[in-house]
């Protein structure tokens, strides 16, 4: 397809002018998206009934012959129209190949809702703020405010995910607010961006650097559920379940609701896809952070949830082995998408009924095999905690464990061969290490008792 733009007005940049542009389409029924150098520049909606693979029409100001952008100020002419097969990846010309090109955006997928509509500031707090504008389905902050203010949602939010796009110049630093409160880090730097950067007590900074180079398109997924947030970009988990403090005060838990922002801060930002889903109130830990038992001890209270058909019981709790071979933070992630969590020790007899099920499924284990137990020290070298945040009180340490061979050994491994505790590097390709998921059967179990 063969584009001239004839007209161009917006902020007086010229793009191409009188000058063919390759243009990718995307053709669905009553529908035709299209990019322009990775801008959007179509959206168009229409009888598409009368096109046929491999026909042409010729260009109607009633059809797709012309379209005006009424945010942009620009009209489009087509010379002619050819329909083909589009493969499924496709790669624009002036974008680099490592990057998809955006066929479509701010459309949202299954489940979830769009904040920003791709035209203007709609479900947002405010209809025209100071140094945001809207242009060619982007949202973007001029970096230039010293009056400026963070783009509010209009909606509150509890519990939620949330995914958006980001990008930012060389140098940048912006981030997103979660329930009104700072922050889910975007910055240009050697640490990256994902972090809750204003941790004291938590971890603040993120698992590893994910960031593309400044001025490309970065995704994030944010979930967060009570206090606690995960953290996903560009694909890789960033944030694990870390629970988000509550700045400036320090005092108390977060909000349980509030609204979604976007930073204004140090230099230029630009944002689309922003989508959300409201989530449903599942088992979590975090809710009970500072639930005190009357004798003085620390209890964490799980609600709760429904239990796997196959899984076996023992005294309040059920548990489920897994022969899959994970990290040990994806298995944490596993358990925690079906409402439990990796499996948490508090007696010798509750070690070796567990350890006698994990054989069972595993009759002959070699001497690496093992599975993951939900206890870990990242935040703190030799502060091992659980993952509901209790001390171990019980433990089945091996000779000179933990020992954090390497440096990099913060999680716990059961090795079958010795029925023995191990601390290990979260790479399961060393070894086989599975995993136990355990729920609590009864609401109000605690596992310090």
């Amino acid at each position: 397809m063969d584009a001239n733009e004839n007209e161009t007005t917006k902020t007086g940049t010229v793009f191409h002018t009188g000058k063919p542009t390759k243009i990718i389409v995307e053709v669905r029924p009553r529908h035709i998206l299209a990019t322009v150098d990775g801008r959007s520049v179509i959206d168009w909606h229409g009888d598409l009934t009368r096109l046929s693979p491999g026909g042409e029409i010729e260009p109607r100001a009633t059809s797709i012959g012309s379209w005006t952008n009424k945010t942009g100020g620009r009209v489009w002419s087509f010379s002619k129209i050819v329909l083909s097969s589009i493969p499924e990846t496709v790669t624009a010309v002036g974008i680099p190949p490592t990057i998809a090109a955006p066929i479509a955006i701010n459309i949202p997928p299954a489940g979830f809702e769009s904040i920003f509509n791709g035209t203007d500031f709609t479900n947002w707090s405010e209809r025209k703020p100071e140094h945001w504008s809207v242009a060619n389905g982007i949202l973007r902050y001029d970096g230039k405010g010293a009056n400026a203010k963070n783009l509010v949602s209009a909606k509150a939010y509890g519990d939620f995910e949330l995914l958006v796009d980001w990008k930012i110049e060389p140098g940048g630093d912006s981030g997103i607010y979660l329930r009104g409160k700072p922050q889910v880090q975007i910055k240009d730097d050697a640490t990256g961006s994902g972090g809750l950067y204003n941790n004291k007590t938590n971890p603040k900074g993120p698992r590893i650097r994910a960031d593309k180079p400044a001025g490309e398109w970065n995704t994030f997924r944010i979930v967060m559920r009570g206090e606690r947030v995960t953290v996903t970009l560009n694909g890789q988990l960033v944030v694990d379940n870390v629970v988000m403090e509550n700045y400036p005060s320090y005092v108390g838990s977060i909000p349980s609701r509030g609204p979604i922002e976007l930073q204004k801060h140090t230099g230029a930002a630009e944002f689309r896809n922003v989508f959300v889903r409201e989530l449903t109130s599942t088992p979590d830990a975090s809710r009970a952070v500072g639930v005190v038992k009357p004798e003085g001890k620390p209890a964490v209270f799980i609600e709760k949830a429904a239990v796997p058909k196959d899984a076996v019981y023992f005294e309040d709790h059920a548990y489920k082995f897994f022969a899959e071979v994970l990290t040990w933070h994806r298995a944490k992630q596993r358990c925690e998408e079906m409402g439990g969590h990796l499996a948490v020790i508090s007696s010798a007899k509750e070690d070796r009924y567990i350890a006698q099920m994990a054989k069972k499924k595993i009759k002959s284990p070699n001497k690496m095999d093992g599975f993951w137990l939900g206890a870990t020290d990242e935040v703190k070298e030799g502060n091992w905690k659980w993952i509901d945040g209790s001390e171990l009180e019980y433990t089945n340490w091996g000779d000179g464990q933990p020992n954090n061979k390497g440096g990099q050994e913060h999680y716990l491994l059961y090795w079958l061969h010795g029925e023995k505790w191990s601390d290990q590097p979260d790479k399961s390709e060393q070894h086989k290490a599975f995993f136990i998921c355990e729920w609590d059967t009864d609401s109000r179990t605690s596992k310090s008792e």
